[in-house]
């Protein structure tokens, strides 16, 4: 996550997995070569392990491509003229809009877990409400500075209306 545009007015944070994105479309052009491959040197007949060797190929493809359709872009935008903030995500098959009044918003903590490795820590940037409850912006924990780095342009953006 990253901050896109910050004024005293208004602050734009954007999180694109392109990583994740690259990684995905690499297995399914992978999957498609290999799956090409398989059949120009099979020749007019299948043997049963070809043919379980382009099943597990198309089974990666696939995932791939349900994978990409599912990953999410996220846009995030405090607006004090408007007193909204807008949270943003979208995806190949879907949009959802979510507006809240900025008053809602106390402040930006980071959860942080441990990988699924166990070895080291992810985090994720949540949104505090003046009602108690924590708003994830995104679905995935990531590593990395971004998470630090936007919840503490969140808190410092919602610190000087306060202040000023």
């Amino acid at each position: 996550m990253k901050v896109i545009h910050q004024t005293s007015d208004r602050l734009e944070l954007e999180d694109k997995p392109w990583v994740a994105a690259a990684f995905l479309l690499g297995g399914l052009i992978l999957s498609v070569v290999v799956t090409i491959i398989a059949i120009r040197l099979e020749g007019p007949t299948f043997s049963i392990h070809r043919l379980a060797g382009l099943a597990a190929v198309v089974i990666v493809g696939s995932g791939s491509i349900v994978a990409l359709a599912l990953l999410q872009k996220l846009s995030v935008t405090f607006d004090r003229q408007s007193n909204i903030v807008t949270i943003i995500r979208h995806s190949l098959v879907s949009r959802t809009i979510d507006s809240r009044p900025l008053d809602d918003i106390e402040d930006a903590e980071i959860e942080e877990r441990l990988d699924s490795d166990g070895t080291g820590l992810v985090y994720r940037v949540r949104l505090l409400a003046q009602d108690g409850k924590r708003l994830a912006l995104t679905s995935h924990l990531s590593s990395g500075k971004g998470t630090h780095v936007a919840a503490k342009a969140i808190s410092t953006w919602l610190a000087a209306d306060r202040t000023g």
